[in-house]
């Protein structure tokens, strides 16, 4: 994983550093879902942190009275740059990512985009963002269910959202989809909260 992180540019290039804590579920038969960013640093470190732990391979599952179990497992990210006088502490597990180099840059930096398509990867990401889209395959004329604050909105919907009235996202899929939403979360769900006002 450590190989794999890369610190984004733009959070490097704005001094950004911190530790991103994630927090997903190992299924029974290893595979990763339900990845959720319990504490945000910055938009582009906390994606990075998303990226690289959703790419992982599977894992060994818990075991519970010798079968496997689900289990929640939590997993913290520290980005540090070389050459600031303050560093954020990482623990004796973190994983740990250096940024060299530091330099404002002098053009506005733009939060990162979200992209969301089929097949789609359980997410959630709290703090700045933009939904680029929500994907659908015209081939196969298939989307996913899209829910905002609790009510069910389309794509045109999305599209007309102002991106700074977005809290945060949550992408589930598969079994998670299915058990919440039946039918409709087939091709997976969309979940949008906004903020309060």
């Amino acid at each position: 994983m450590a190989r794999n992180l890369r610190y984004p540019t733009k959070a490097r290039e704005a001094g950004k550093q911190g530790r991103v804590i994630v927090q997903f579920v190992v299924r029974k038969d290893g595979s990763l879902s339900d990845f959720k960013v319990l504490r945000p640093v910055d938009p582009w470190l906390d994606a990075e942190a998303i990226r690289v732990i959703s790419t992982m391979p599977k894992w060994k599952p818990g075991m519970q009275e010798g079968k496997p179990v689900s289990v929640k497992f939590t997993l913290p990210v520290t980005f540090m740059l070389e050459g600031t006088n303050h560093k954020p502490k990482a623990g004796d597990n973190d994983v740990v990512v250096v940024g060299y180099g530091v330099q404002k840059s002098e053009e506005s930096v733009d939060v990162p985009t979200i992209k969301l398509h089929n097949p789609m990867d359980e997410l959630s990401i709290t703090g700045d963002f933009k939904i680029d889209s929500v994907g659908s395959s015209k081939a196969s004329g298939v989307s996913p269910l899209v829910i905002m604050d609790g009510l069910e909105v389309s794509d045109d919907v999305i599209k007309k959202l102002n991106s700074k009235k977005i809290q945060s996202v949550s992408v589930l899929k598969n079994e998670a989809a299915t058990a919440k939403y039946g039918k409709k979360g087939k091709f997976g769900v969309i979940l949008i909260t906004t903020k309060r006002e």
